[in-house]
């Protein structure tokens, strides 16, 4: 008879809202942060919020950050170097001051906790498919053993470089699951999920494909205005006061008409 494999239960937290669905107080769990989640609340409460970890994250070269005061609520795009992490200033001494290990590019010298990741040794053994810091946890937990790993602050839809890299970690998911790993979702978690399914029910983006194409008509139908107008000599101005005053309504109908569809892709996301 095979033996059963011990349990061995993970938590990768991010900073999406559903990282307070947390087990924080599940002793059996061994729960990993990254970069710096640990500033979670502080905008909203001016408290840091995050209960408790046991392993922490951040794959990024010290070079690549931008330190900001870590009472700044908001940082703007014209002050972060292209190309740059925004990390709150007094990261690296927090990295460096915790009780737990904490994994890094290159582990400094005189840091107690700290951990060189092994990024070649995952790499020989799983390619080089690895598209954010998650995905790297993930299959570093597997690694480590892992029989669950729930996943909690994780949405990878908001911005351009998270929905690149969506795919890659919803990849590793499914190879998670398939090495015997189980996978447990927060309520509302977008990874792993579809909002139809396919060929078997109507797309859900229909009625911004009917709104975009009542834009494209009356752009057509402006166009030819436009068009019509400037090819009308001095004499006919009665003409072109009617094609202007036609051209006024197609520019209040393709104002409404572009409304109507922020509306509706706004109810869609």
């Amino acid at each position: 008879m095979s033996e059963t494999k011990p349990e061995k239960r993970f938590a990768l937290v991010g900073t999406a809202g559903s990282w307070k669905q947390c087990p924080w107080d599940d002793k059996t769990i061994t729960i990993a942060g990254l970069n710096d989640g640990y500033m979670l609340g502080e905008k909203r409460t001016g408290q840091k919020a995050l209960p408790r970890a046991d392993l922490w994250y951040d794959l990024h070269a010290f070079h690549e950050m931008c330190f900001q005061p870590a009472h700044q609520a908001r940082v703007s795009a014209l002050n972060v170097p292209v190309g740059a992490y925004v990390r709150p200033e007094g990261h690296l001494d927090w990295l460096k001051s915790r009780p737990f290990p904490v994994y890094l590019q290159h582990a400094p010298a005189g840091w107690p906790t700290a951990q060189t990741f092994p990024r070649k040794e995952l790499e020989v053994k799983h390619g080089t498919y690895f598209a954010s810091t998650p995905a790297w946890m993930l299959v570093h937990m597997l690694e480590m053993g892992a029989t669950s790993i729930e996943i909690y602050g994780i949405n990878l839809a908001t911005e351009w470089e998270y929905v690149n890299q969506r795919p890659n970690f919803e990849f590793w998911l499914r190879h998670a699951i398939d090495r015997g790993c189980k996978i447990i979702l927060p309520t509302g978690c977008p990874l792993l999920h579809s909002k139809y399914v396919y060929a078997y029910e109507p797309k859900p983006d229909l009625p911004v494909q009917v709104a975009t194409i009542q834009i494209q008509r009356i752009k057509a139908e402006g166009a030819k205005v436009q068009q019509e107008m400037a090819a009308l000599g001095l004499l006919a101005r009665g003409r072109k006061k009617d094609l202007a005053a036609r051209l006024a309504v197609l520019n209040l109908e393709l104002a409404d008409a572009q409304q109507a569809r922020q509306r509706v892709q706004l109810a869609l996301a």
